[in-house]
C-alpha cells in the first residue's frame, strides 16, 4: 500500500496560504496528498484594523465603502463583533482562512498566535514546532522515504515575518542535514516578487479551486463577521494571483 505524502505549510499571516502557496497546496490535494497548516502569527498587526474601525479611509474597490472612498462605521454596518479590537480582528482573519483551507483541501495543524510583526522573536519555537510535527508524522524514516515536505514563505520576501518563518525552516533543514537526511523544503515567493527566479507550480485542474479560495477573503458581510480583510489588505496581490493562478518557489 502506497503511503501518502504529507506537507506542513508554515504560514506567517492568514492569507499567505492562498497568495504565496495556494496553487501548490491545491496541487498537493489534487494528487491525494495531505496538507497541514501551521499558522504562526495572530495577524492582528494589519492596517486594515483601522480601516474597518473607520479611522482611515477605505480605498478597496471591491468593498461597497471603498468604492466611494468612504469610511467604515461598525455600528451602522452592524458588525458582528462591534468595533474591532486586535483579538476580534484576529478571529475574523481566522474565519476567512478556515473557509479557504476547507476549499483547498488542507487542515489546520495549530495556531501559534505569535504577535504579528514580531515573529522573528520566535524562530526557535517555530523550529521546534516543525520538528515536533515531523516526529509525529514518521520522523527520520518518513524523511528518508521522501514522504515529508515543508513549505514556507521565502526569505527573499520583504516581510520580516515571512523571513523569520523561512529561517525556522532552514534551521530544521540543517538539523536533519547534520544527521545525513535531506528534508524536502520549498520556499514560496510572494506574488510581489514573482519577477525573481522561481520554479513554477501550475495545474489547470486546480485553477477554479484556487479562485474560490481567494474569494473567501473577498466576502464582505459584517453582520456575520466577514470583513473582506484579505482584499482590504493587499487587493493588488489577490488580483494578481486571481489573474495568474500559480505558485513560485525556490529550494535554497
Amino acid at each position: 500500500m502506497t503511503r501518502k505524502r504529507k506537507s506542513l505549510w508554515i504560514i506567517p499571516h492568514q492569507d499567505d496560504e492562498v497568495l504565496s502557496m495556494g496553487m501548490a497546496i491545491i496541487y498537493n490535494s489534487y494528487y491525494g496528498n495531505e496538507n497541514f497548516i501551521l499558522q504562526v502569527s495572530d495577524g492582528s498587526g494589519s492596517s486594515v484594523l483601522d480601516i474597518l474601525n473607520g479611522l482611515t479611509v477605505c480605498t478597496c474597490t471591491v468593498c461597497p465603502i471603498g468604492q466611494v472612498y468612504g469610511t467604515h462605521d461598525p455600528i451602522s454596518e452592524n458588525y458582528l463583533d462591534g468595533s474591532l479590537d486586535k483579538s476580534s480582528f484576529s478571529l475574523a482573519r481566522d474565519r476567512e482562512q478556515e473557509e479557504a483551507l476547507t476549499i483547498m483541501g488542507a487542515q489546520l495543524y495549530k495556531r501559534l498566535k505569535y504577535p504579528d510583526g514580531s515573529v522573528d522573536l520566535y524562530v526557535n519555537r517555530i523550529t521546534n514546532e516543525i520538528i515536533t510535527w515531523i516526529n509525529n508524522n514518521g520522523g527520520d524514516i518518513a524523511i528518508e522515504q521522501g514522504l515529508i515536505n515543508i513549505g514556507v514563505t521565502s526569505y527573499k520576501d520583504a516581510s520580516s515575518d515571512h523571513q523569520a518563518c523561512a529561517n525556522a525552516v532552514t534551521n530544521v533543514k540543517n538539523i536533519y542535514k547534520s544527521k545525513g537526511l535531506r528534508l524536502n523544503t520549498h520556499y514560496y515567493l510572494s506574488p510581489s516578487i514573482w519577477n525573481q527566479y522561481g520554479e513554477l507550480v501550475f495545474n489547470k485542474n486546480c485553477v477554479e479551486t484556487l479562485k474560490n479560495a481567494l474569494n473567501t477573503y473577498k466576502l464582505y458581510e459584517p453582520i456575520s463577521g466577514r470583513y473582506e480583510i484579505g482584499w482590504h489588505s493587499v487587493q493588488s496581490l489577490f488580483e494578481k494571483v486571481y489573474n495568474t493562478p500559480i505558485s513560485k518557489y525556490h529550494i535554497n
